[in-house]
């Protein structure tokens, strides 16, 4: 099997945000209980943006995979989530090397099909 490692437009691993739902939760639940939230716009994201290149690395040495490069158009990006931090006192709680176990560990049901809603 297979780690694709995707390079961004200028050559390195590419860098994008992602964020558990039970994350994003906790953040809403903060700006509920924070009355000085309301009407305030907040990023909510990791506290760096995912590597590629090191979850490439991360599966090749946990699970014994081979990378493989594949080029594309995209940029990376990173969304700061400083604000939060400081009116929220909120932060995500899962790290990058729980994101990728329990997302390489996840095994769907027979019964539940799968669906994408956004291919890109």
């Amino acid at each position: 099997m297979r780690v694709p490692l995707m390079l961004g437009r200028y050559g390195g691993p590419l860098r994008r945000d992602f964020l558990r739902v039970d994350d994003l939760v906790s953040a809403r639940l903060a700006a509920l209980d924070t009355p000085s939230a309301t009407r305030r716009l907040f990023n909510i994201s990791m506290n760096q943006p995912m590597d590629y290149g090191r979850v490439a690395a991360l599966l090749t040495q946990t699970g014994g995979l081979e990378r493989v490069d594949i080029a594309i158009s995209f940029r990376s990006n990173w969304i700061s989530n400083a604000r939060a931090w400081a009116e929220l006192v909120w932060h995500p709680l899962t790290d990058l090397e729980v994101l990728i176990e329990r997302a390489w560990s996840f095994e769907r049901s027979s019964d539940d099909p799968r669906h994408t809603w956004y291919p890109g």
